[in-house]
């Protein structure tokens, strides 16, 4: 969940709206000029704002602040294997990102996007729980409430597909992020005491926590965002939004 922020930048290079009521302004990016680069990260930057609001009549949530009802995440190590569960999650930041950099690829029978993006914080909150096994112990948690706030984040998110039928198809959404600070706070001890070393200890170490959940969390996320992308850019011809 903490990363979604970046899932939604997907296609913000690409053309204008959704219906006659809500559109995009677009700025046209010809491949062929030689400024390509620099027009994508123009479109980018003056897309999102309007991307942010959401777009209801095909789904496409709002994203300031982005709500979610159920999202899995694991914890695995040589020891210790946790699935947790986040429930009724709101998520608050996006709004405040910063476009740093878009790069665009023409492929022999697709398109790449890299777009570097900056968030100075994301704040989540919501219900979670969690099962799993420590050594050969079974371990359940009660559902309690969750607090997390991640600084200086800094992502190169990287969107990849085919174009079929003029159409691009966004297969993967690949997220790099960088993190500066994460602090949680969460309820899902019956003893206070051991609940509060366990928040205080996830605090002190969170960069191992985080590399251990990484790969479950970017692959929700990949799944999640694609998804999302392609409710977008399915309603754009490929030739009209990025002619030659």
């Amino acid at each position: 969940m903490i990363l979604r922020v970046f899932s939604l930048i997907s296609f913000i290079t690409f053309e204008l709206c959704v219906t006659q009521e809500h559109t995009i302004p677009v700025i046209i990016c010809h491949r062929n000029s030689t400024d390509f680069f620099a027009c994508a990260k123009r479109e980018v930057q003056e897309a999102w704002p309007r991307i942010i609001q959401g777009f209801p009549e095909i789904d496409f949530p709002c994203l300031e602040p982005l709500k979610k009802e159920y999202f899995e995440v694991s914890y695995n190590s040589d020891t210790i294997k946790v699935d947790f569960t986040l429930i009724n999650i709101t998520l608050m930041g996006l709004a405040k990102i910063r476009i740093l950099d878009a790069r665009p690829y023409f492929l022999d029978d697709g398109f790449q996007i890299e777009i570097d993006v900056h968030i100075p914080q994301l704040y989540a909150e919501g219900s979670m729980e969690g099962t799993g096994n420590l050594g050969p112990f079974r371990v359940t948690t009660n559902q309690g409430p969750f607090k997390l706030t991640i600084t200086n984040i800094r992502v190169t998110c990287n969107i990849i597909g085919p174009v079929i039928n003029d159409r691009w198809v966004v297969e993967h959404f690949y997220v790099i992020p960088q993190i500066g600070t994460m602090k949680v706070y969460f309820e899902l001890l019956d003893s206070k005491e051991i609940n509060d070393l366990a928040v205080q200890f996830m605090n002190e170490y969170w960069p191992t926590y985080y590399r251990a959940v990484s790969p479950t969390l970017f692959d929700q996320i990949d799944i999640w965002a694609s998804d999302l992308a392609n409710r977008l850019i399915s309603q754009y011809s490929f030739s009209q939004t990025i002619p030659t």
